[in-house]
């Protein structure tokens, strides 16, 4: 819940409004005890169905930059030991890149960002081909607010910390051989409309392509009911507004009009 006031004439009134804005909380409600079962086991079959999937994240379709998807460009550049590799490859786990992906690391170190037309969120990327004797190793950064959180449902060889990778220790040679998977960049702090993968490089370097499908414009900020409470005579200090916003991501930038009166949630 977040709380402001400030002070506004309307119709030549001087009123103090006190602003709350608060996040919607789902509440879930019990059935009755007799009609238990029938609540429970749909829900354990879609926590059992969510769990099947999470386990294997897939990418349908990987795309190599540039590309305009959704109503989204995407262009990618780098700058290091960056190019193209000619060939499709797949790896343990069904991480596919197409043919003229990007061949990162091969001969030291490498940067390649990815440019986005549209602030996206939960961006997937596809990595395959990493390491054998050795791991080869990634940075994932963005330039929205904070640091991003690296996960993902399906990968071999491969330990993520934070918004770092290492893959490919102990992962089979040859041809379509080499660890990696599939990796969600989630920023917490806001969206963001650039990704950076760099790295060191490593033993013979790692292709990399983004799944088409996340690549999404957010939903747009809206709310869902706005509720005001009069002030009770000319003067007085208690009437409020309470929005209750959804999407978008904090802070919130507040006007009010007639007035330009403005503010920011957390403040």
């Amino acid at each position: 819940m977040i709380q402001f006031t400030f002070d506004h004439y309307i119709n030549n009134d001087f009123i103090n409004l006190s602003m709350k804005i608060s996040t919607k909380q789902d509440r879930l409600t019990v059935p009755r005890a007799g009609h238990f079962l029938n609540w429970l086991l749909p829900i354990l079959f879609l926590m059992n169905a969510f769990a099947i999937n999470s386990q294997a994240q897939t990418c349908g379709n990987p795309v190599n930059a540039p590309v305009t998807l959704n109503g989204i460009s995407v262009t990618g550049a780098g700058t290091g030991s960056v190019s193209t590799y000619p060939n499709p490859i797949t790896s343990c786990v069904n991480a596919n890149t197409p043919a003229n992906s990007v061949y990162i690391g091969q001969s030291g170190a490498f940067t390649y960002t990815y440019t986005f037309s549209q602030p996206i969120n939960d961006l997937v990327i596809v990595i395959n081909a990493t390491g054998n004797t050795l791991d080869e190793f990634f940075t994932i950064t963005t330039n929205g607010p904070g640091t991003p959180n690296v996960t993902s449902g399906n990968m071999c060889y491969t330990v993520i910390t934070g918004n770092f990778i290492a893959s490919g220790l102990g992962s089979p040679g040859g041809a379509n051989g080499g660890g990696g998977g599939i990796f969600t960049v989630n920023n917490p702090g806001g969206n963001y409309t650039s990704v950076t993968i760099s790295g060191p490089g490593g033993q013979n370097g790692s292709l990399m392509a983004l799944c088409s499908l996340s690549i999404v414009a957010p939903c747009p900020l809206g709310w869902n009911t706005v509720n005001f409470s009069d002030v009770t005579c000319n003067g007085g200090t208690n009437g409020s507004i309470t929005v209750d916003v959804i999407n978008g991501v904090a802070p919130v930038n507040y006007n009010l009009q007639p007035g330009n009166i403005t503010n920011q949630s957390g403040n």
